[in-house]
Parts: C-alpha cells; sequence; structure tokens
C-alpha cells in the first residue's frame, strides 16, 4: 500500500484538470470559491451519498442474486444510476445561484463535481493495490486518464442540461434534467460495462477517447455561442449609446487588444461588468417572473459601472 503517493497521486492530476477547466470559460470564469465548493461536495458530499445508497441497492440485490452477479449488477446498473444522482444533487442547489448563467458554467460545475467524487474514489483503488509498484502505476494511469475523466464529463453533461432547462422557455423544459441525468448515467454505463469483459475493455478506452472529444468540442462551441451572445447584447448597448463603437469586437477578441478611452487600470473592471450585462440581458429575456427583478437590478448596476469607468475614470 502507497499511502502518501497514493495522497497525491489522487489529488494533483484532479487539481489540473479543475484548474485547465475553470480556466477555459474565458468570458466570465466562475467564483472560485464556488468552483471549489463544488469539488469538495463531489470529494465528499456525494461519495458519502453513495456509499448510503448503493448499501442498500446491494442489500436489496443480495436477496436475488448470487455475490459475483450482485458485483457485476452493482458495477454497470447501481454504480451508474446512484453515483450520477448523488453528484447531480449539488446542481440543483447550484442552480439557483446567479453566477450559474449559462452552458458553459454547468460544464465547469458539473465537471468540477465528477473531478471531486474520481480524485476520492482514485485514492481508495490506489491505496487499496497491494500487488506491486508496476501494477500501481498502471491503475493510477488508467483511473487518472480515463476513469475520473468518465466522472467529469459525465456530471459536466448534466449541468450543461440543467442550464438549458434554467434559461429555456419552452414547455418541454422539464425533461431536459431528465436527458441529461440519462445521458450522464449512459457514459457511465459505457464505461464501467466495457471494462467488465476481458475482450471488450479495448472498446472501454476507445468509447471514452471519443466522449473526451465530444465533450472538448462542446466545450469550445458553448464558448463560441457566448462570444456571438456578448457581441450581439453588447452592440445593441452600442446602439443605445452606452459603449463607443468598436468596444464590443475588442471585449470579445482573444487578444489584448486595448480598448479606446479605458485605462490599463480600470479595462478589467470595465470588460468584467460588460459581459456580465450581456449575460444578465439574455437570462432576463429568458427567466421567469421569480427572477426578473433580480437581472433587472444587476442590468442597471453594470450600466452604471460601464458609465462611471467612461465618463470619470472609476471613481471607486
Amino acid at each position: 500500500m502507497y499511502l502518501v503517493e497514493s495522497v497525491f497521486a489522487a489529488i494533483l492530476p484532479m487539481l489540473v484538470y479543475l484548474y485547465i477547466i475553470w480556466k477555459n470559460d474565458k468570458f466570465e470564469p466562475e467564483p472560485a470559491r464556488l468552483v471549489l465548493l463544488s469539488f469538495g461536495y463531489g470529494a465528499i458530499g456525494a461519495v458519502i451519498l453513495t456509499l448510503l445508497m448503493s448499501a442498500i441497492f446491494s442489500a436489496s440485490l443480495y436477496l436475488f442474486y448470487s455475490e459475483e452477479t450482485n458485483s457485476f449488477l452493482g458495477a454497470v446498473m447501481v454504480a451508474p444510476v446512484v453515483e450520477e444522482i448523488a453528484k447531480g444533487l449539488f446542481l440543483i442547489v447550484l442552480l439557483k445561484n446567479i453566477n450559474f448563467d449559462n452552458v458553459t458554467d454547468g460544464l465547469v460545475y458539473g465537471g468540477a463535481i465528477g473531478l471531486g467524487f474520481g480524485m476520492t474514489e482514485n485514492f481508495f483503488y490506489f491505496f487499496a493495490q497491494d500487488t506491486g509498484l508496476y501494477t500501481w502505476v498502471m491503475v493510477v494511469i488508467v483511473r487518472s486518464l480515463f476513469s475520473a475523466v468518465m466522472h467529469c464529463i459525465s456530471t459536466a453533461t448534466l449541468g450543461a442540461f440543467m442550464a438549458m432547462y434554467k434559461f429555456s422557455l419552452n414547455k418541454a423544459k422539464k425533461t431536459l434534467p431528465v436527458t441529461g441525468l440519462a445521458l450522464a448515467m449512459l457514459i457511465h454505463f459505457l464505461w464501467n460495462f466495457n471494462l467488465s469483459f476481458e475482450n471488450t475493455v479495448i472498446f472501454a478506452f476507445f468509447i471514452m477517447i471519443a466522449i473526451i472529444t465530444i465533450f472538448i468540442l462542446m466545450f469550445r462551441v458553448s464558448i463560441k455561442h457566448e462570444k456571438r451572445l456578448i457581441l450581439s447584447e453588447l452592440t445593441e448597448e452600442v446602439e443605445n449609446g452606452l459603449f463607443p463603437e468598436g468596444h464590443p469586437e475588442v471585449i470579445t477578441s482573444s487578444g489584448e487588444t486595448a480598448l479606446y478611452g479605458i485605462e490599463s487600470c480600470h479595462s478589467e473592471r470595465y470588460i468584467q461588468s460588460a459581459v456580465k450585462l450581456a449575460f444578465r440581458k439574455t437570462q432576463l429575456r429568458n427567466s421567469n417572473d421569480k427572477n426578473k427583478l433580480i437581472y433587472e437590478t444587476e442590468i442597471v448596476k453594470h450600466r452604471k459601472i460601464i458609465k462611471e469607468i467612461l465618463t470619470n475614470g472609476d471613481d471607486e
């Protein structure tokens, strides 16, 4: 058993993945405290819930099946259902937070929860290995590159659907969380099922590579959608006289282009308020009556900040 090594091997890769996901939310990175809280819930809260629910399911299965069959069903049927529900519950809490405002945020928060869960699960697997260093290293590699990433992507998928649910006015919106949960369970099931048979193990890795590729593409598409949304909303503000011409294009650009009329020491706050203004306008348009006042207040606040920076050089 490699205690210290297992701790580092479980924690470090997940923190690297978490940082990469968080930093790639380029237009409006989520508050670090919420991302870490999500990660912590996945690492502790979701694991505890999973253990409790799995114990109930497993006890029921033992009444009808042999130990070998019960073990197989636990891996391919119980685990995908129980673990995805346990991880996804925290997304319901986050959904009420004003910072949870688009599909990218759902991917980030869901991914953080999944990585936290994967970290704890990995530690137990790493620590339990006692067949030698080579086997331990191989388990670390496989679980760090695939198993934990599976947890990240499955819960991130649910997070994306929860975000769509939050801001959808379509009558069919109630099906979105169920669809997201079903997809999360399917991803989990495909990985566990194919790992359960010697002749299908290779398919598990091909499936995960495909799913990882789809996740990266989905993240990039979401970011591009955000860019179009911000550009559209801020262009409307240019027409209404709030922004100077050309500022929306600079705000949504990837380069370090200077903003005409804005001192460099105020540009970061200016851009942050502009992006939040764009998101709040979209949210107001797609929100129910209960949240409209919150978004209206936010819109007024960010317009005021932008005007102060443009006219008074940010007095605060």
